[in-house]
């Protein structure tokens, strides 16, 4: 089976992995992945690959992320969110101070995952050695907030709409803003309506997705501005999906200078994925077959692959 993408309208309460489990029964193949876990208790977008279309997973995970969330000013938890246990309070700041102070959290910043994350330590999950009653110590990394909007303020709540790079962990940002108001606050509710250019309107709950649809690898990598395309020339079809190292007579249309190609067939079909090298100046080279490599390669479905899965 080719496999492709299945956009997934996750529901509170599940975890991410277990709501791949209804995919693995309607695809009957255990190729399924997600590009971009969720908490359990938030809601929406789950990006998920099945069958072949489970290589193409680099291209997804680096996706910004749009997210609506409420947070919870006055009161923190050991998880951040609804989850954990009430730790500390503190005072319940007035909507003007909550809106004055987002816009210095909107761009580049220095971020510390929550303790109660996937993030590793020492070997081990971060949210396992916090639950264990370890000290957890993660260090900050650079995360990347593309907006961030108040919609409205329930006093103590506040609910935004933002947009972040991948790797920003909504519960960190609640806990950095209470700080910044001499408070605290975690997340009571957040739900994930777009990742890239797809969008909570076009998933379905994971039991009533079908291979109707399903997104085909060649159709959803077409809608990533970050890839580049080209066409495989008919006669030279067999060599790339073999895997035979690529030469510029295997490909038509070749142009851009993006990390990754995906290549095509004469349907739009997606034959592999290629990945640009450095030329001599050490920038990927526009148009120069000489500079690919194979990043996937997709064999020909056929009913044999298909049982395969």
């Amino acid at each position: 089976m080719a496999g492709g993408l299945a956009l997934l309208d996750k529901p509170a309460a599940a975890s991410s992995h277990g709501a791949l489990y209804a995919l693995k029964r309607t695809f009957r193949t255990r190729r399924v992945g997600h590009a971009g876990t969720l908490d359990p208790f938030a809601t929406g977008l789950l990006c998920a690959l099945v069958g072949q279309a489970t290589r193409l997973a680099v291209l997804l995970s680096g996706l910004d992320k749009t997210y609506t969330a409420t947070f919870r000013f006055g009161q923190a938890t050991d998880t951040l969110d609804t989850e954990g246990d009430v730790v500390a309070t503190g005072p319940v700041p007035d909507e003007q101070h909550l809106i004055d102070v987002l816009p210095r959290f909107v761009g580049p910043q220095a971020q510390r995952p929550p303790d109660y994350s996937a993030v590793q330590v020492g070997g081990k999950r971060a949210y396992r050695v916090a639950r264990s009653g370890g000290d957890v110590e993660l260090p900050e990394r650079q995360v990347d907030v593309l907006s961030l909007q108040a919609v409205g303020y329930d006093s103590p709540d506040l609910q935004l709409e933002m947009r972040c790079s991948a790797g920003t962990y909504v519960r960190a940002l609640a806990r950095d803003i209470g700080a910044a108001l001499g408070t605290v606050a975690h997340v009571v509710a957040l739900r994930r309506t777009a990742v890239g250019p797809f969008s909570v309107t076009e998933a379905a709950p994971p039991d009533d997705l079908g291979e109707s649809q399903l997104i085909a690898p060649g159709r959803f990598v077409a809608r990533l501005d970050a890839v580049d395309s080209c066409v495989v020339t008919p006669k030279h079809l067999g060599d790339v999906r073999q895997g035979k190292p690529p030469r510029p007579g295997y490909f038509q249309s070749l142009v851009g200078s993006g990390a990754y190609v995906a290549a095509l067939d004469e349907g739009g079909e997606l034959v592999a994925l290629l990945m640009r090298g450095a030329g001599q100046k050490g920038r990927a080279q526009q148009g120069q077959a000489s500079h690919l490599r194979y990043a996937a390669v997709f064999a020909a479905p056929t009913a044999e692959g298909a049982r395969r899965g």
